[in-house]
């Protein structure tokens, strides 16, 4: 086998899309040259593509340089389309979401799922933990690109010291600061993980009670030392984040025997 003939086995959908000067049609069969225009219109559907039958054109209307006419969700979804329609045996998804809105996301994780199905291998790069959830085996590399520990999901989030919980953890504080103890959350009182704003409400009334504890300093100098023990405090803090990526693996062999 050639490079050639591997590459056309081989389908990418990276954070950053890449689209030319042409039609949605034109770049959705650039994965597929010959593509007929049932193909075309079956990978778009497959993709989740709806928002092409708004535009009076159609599949004919022309996305500008680099698709600066779509959405970030929209130009995604045609990337995928276009990996779609070469029917890879092995699918690599760089990000694929983490450049997306809310919205946009959601949508774009409805037309993986739909891809995920097929009986093809594919292979989750991601800093998103539950983008790799579903994976048969979860890989986390450490900042040197060394292999940490790899399992799946239930097993890795299943050791407390691990550094898939460790990534976990910081995840869910919001990122910041070093790993604490994982949330707890009361599924009886029905409610989840707080939303966004929920979280940015905490931080701003966390800032305000920062602010008071600086103004009851009785002098400047104190004021000096309160600012200096904050900036240590910061520092070892950014020491502890937990460097590293997982690799979210889902095999079609393990899918085709369930």
């Amino acid at each position: 086998m050639n490079a050639k003939s591997l590459r056309r086995k081989i389908g990418v959908v990276s954070q950053e899309p890449v689209l030319f000067s042409g039609t949605i049609a034109e770049n959705i069969s650039y994965g597929k040259p010959n593509a007929t225009r049932t193909e075309i219109i079956a990978a778009a559907r497959r993709a989740n593509c709806q928002f092409i039958s708004d535009f009076p054109d159609g599949l004919d209307t022309h996305v500008g340089a680099r698709g600066a006419q779509l959405s970030g969700g929209q130009k995604q979804r045609i990337a995928i389309a276009r990996a779609l329609i070469k029917n890879p045996d092995i699918l690599i998804l760089d990000e694929a979401t983490s450049a997306l809105d809310a919205e946009s996301e959601t949508l774009v994780n409805s037309a993986l799922a739909a891809l995920l199905q097929g009986n093809l291998t594919t292979i989750s790069i991601a800093h998103r933990l539950s983008t790799i959830k579903r994976s048969d085996t979860i890989v986390v590399l450490s900042s040197d690109g060394r292999v940490a520990e790899q399992g799946t999901y239930k097993e890795l989030s299943s050791r407390p010291d691990g550094a898939f919980t460790k990534l976990m953890e910081w995840q869910m504080s919001g990122g910041e600061g070093g790993v604490g103890p994982l949330p707890h959350y009361d599924s009886s009182a029905g409610r989840g993980p707080p939303s966004e704003t929920e979280e940015l409400q905490q931080m701003l009334q966390e800032g305000d009670e920062d602010y008071a504890e600086d103004d009851d300093a009785e002098t400047e100098s104190e004021r000096e030392v309160v600012d200096e023990q904050k900036v240590e405090k910061k520092d070892e803090e950014a020491s502890s984040e937990p460097d590293g990526v997982v690799v979210g693996v889902e095999e079609a062999e393990h899918r085709r025997s369930k």
